[in-house]
């Protein structure tokens, strides 16, 4: 079980994303010559553990909770795939700057600013899934 503030979870998904870019100079300007990221997904899910006293039908509901909670949790996977991707095309995109340094700035930043759409996306898909109960992540 996973702890946001002082919310109690079932399960958590935290991504991370880091980028780099390389400049291309000049003498009157500095661009992105190249972009890439990296993604770090850790999911963590609850387990049932092992009982040869319990009901088959209650390791039956935990398994279809299980695969539902596994829903829920791949969607935020996918918000940190999809930001990966949408940072590295956005700061190719950048206009090249009067210098590097500047220029990195404004990547970083944002980055930043992507990052934290990401964030607030993952809060309005668990409210928009009641984290998971309109996936069928509810036991028992």
């Amino acid at each position: 079980m996973g702890y946001a503030g002082r919310t109690r979870y079932d399960a958590t998904t935290r991504w991370y994303v880091r980028w780099r870019y390389n400049y291309a100079r000049t003498s009157q300007s500095c661009s992105i010559s190249s972009v890439s990221s990296t993604l770090e997904v850790t999911i963590k899910m609850p387990r049932l553990l092992q009982s040869p006293n319990r009901p088959a039908a209650v390791t039956s509901a935990f398994e279809t909770f299980a695969r539902n909670l596994m829903t829920l949790e791949k969607g935020h996977e996918q918000n940190g795939i999809d930001i990966a991707r949408r940072i590295e095309e956005a700061i190719r995109k950048l206009p090249p700057e009067s210098n590097c340094e500047r220029l990195g700035e404004v990547a970083n930043a944002l980055g930043q600013s992507l990052i934290k759409e990401a964030n607030r996306a993952d809060i309005a898909y668990d409210a928009q899934t009641q984290h998971g109960r309109t996936q069928g992540a509810r036991f028992p």
